[in-house]
């Protein structure tokens, strides 16, 4: 019994092995991308939410307003910050960036969560043919845009999206942020995003890289279609699928970076507000994929460990080999994606411990949820929408 238990393992890890070869094989780079011609470059409007982001907003302002792409507006919008996000951005302006403007933002909307009543007024405030919705913790080399209007124009995309090289420094950023392209390019075969099928569950997206053409975002609705969201980057690149539109994902990672969390604590926080929200709040199917993922991801390990103390098991390929060759697998993907995205390498060893610190996180996220009313992130309270 057990040894069929492994050769199923193993096979549902050689599956998502050969998905992950196919995407890195075919995902195309921004940098593929030629520039637009001088007569082909349409407003963009990069649009930046910010909330108590003093530590991270200048860096992104600068990157942006520093773009090679001429017709181009940038827009901060200070969704009532208690920090010193708005003197940064004011500081800037009075340098005669001409370019750039400065948006206090309203009252919070009932049912409305943050990010997505910022980008709503964002969105009203923007004269762009195309919105990039960017957030304040990423880094845009100076042909980030001009690669994104090129992908749109050749590719006629309604929606360009990217996941983009993560900056990490303290253990718990290092253990847990790389797991955010190993779940994108082993689970899901990019060519169905990419491709013409309006499936929902083909549609995936990136808050922090989310450039849309106008007509397409206002005629879903805009952020109008998400208020309520957490995964909002998700569920607009559904809509947009659904609705008949291009969606197009491409390796930004050598153009866009992004330090979205400074601390363990931060990250274990931080997650915790969007992975239960990723199970659809169902502790059902969360349960389900905890399990999945354990048997996938962490038992080979243990099967391991428990036989390097058993020498009475090393002859036993149940215990030993097809254990060892499947975590050898999902090493080597690691390794791979790692090198494709610029990650450390050596942090791809943390494999078991990054999945176990996904799941406390979520099992963290869940108990909130249900003792403690919902993760409270920014000063705001996250909760099941209605």
């Amino acid at each position: 019994m057990l040894l069929i238990y492994q050769l199923v393992i193993l096979g549902i890890l050689l599956a998502l092995a050969a998905i992950a070869a196919v995407n890195l094989l075919t995902l195309r780079r921004f940098r593929d991308f030629l520039q637009p011609l001088e007569d082909e470059r349409p407003l963009v409007s990069a649009l930046v939410p910010a909330r108590n982001e003093a530590g991270n907003i200048e860096r992104c302002v600068r990157s942006l307003l520093t773009q090679d792409y001429p017709n181009l507006e940038v827009i901060v919008l200070d969704d009532a910050s208690e920090d010193g996000t708005v003197a940064v951005v004011e500081l800037i302006i009075a340098e005669g960036n001409g370019r750039l403007r400065l948006l206090r933002g309203e009252p919070l909307l009932e049912g409305w969560l943050g990010k997505n009543n910022a980008c709503r007024q964002l969105a009203a405030q923007a004269h762009g043919d195309f919105l990039l919705f960017t957030d304040a913790d990423t880094c845009h080399a100076p042909e980030a845009i001009s690669n994104a209007v090129a992908i749109a124009q050749q590719r006629r995309a309604d929606l360009v999206t990217t996941w983009p090289r993560q900056e990490v420094q303290s253990w718990g950023e290092r253990v847990a942020l790389p797991l955010l392209h190993f779940t994108v390019m082993a689970y899901l075969p990019l060519a169905l995003a990419n491709g013409p099928s309006r499936n929902p569950a083909f549609g995936l997206g990136n808050g922090q890289f989310m450039f849309f053409r106008r007509t397409a975002y206002e005629a879903i609705g805009g952020h109008g279609a998400v208020k309520d969201r957490i995964l909002e980057d998700v569920l607009l690149a559904r809509t947009i699928k659904a609705a008949g539109y291009r969606l197009v994902v491409a390796d930004g990672s050598a153009v866009v970076s992004c330090r979205m969390y400074r601390s363990t604590g931060e990250t274990w926080r931080g997650l915790a507000k969007t992975l239960y929200a990723f199970f659809f709040y169902s502790l059902l199917f969360a349960t389900f994929m905890i399990i999945l993922q354990f048997a996938l991801f962490v038992a080979p390990y243990c099967f391991l460990l428990w036989t390097a103390l058993h020498p009475e098991l090393w002859g036993k390929a149940e215990w030993l080999l097809l254990p060892a060759v499947q975590a050898a697998l999902m090493l080597a993907v690691r390794f791979a994606l790692a090198a494709r995205f610029r990650e450390p390498l050596l942090d791809s060893l943390w494999q078991p411990l990054s999945f176990l610190f996904y799941f406390g996180a979520t099992i963290y996220a869940i108990w909130l949820r249900y003792a403690g009313g919902g993760v409270t992130w920014k000063g705001r309270r996250y909760t099941k929408p209605n």
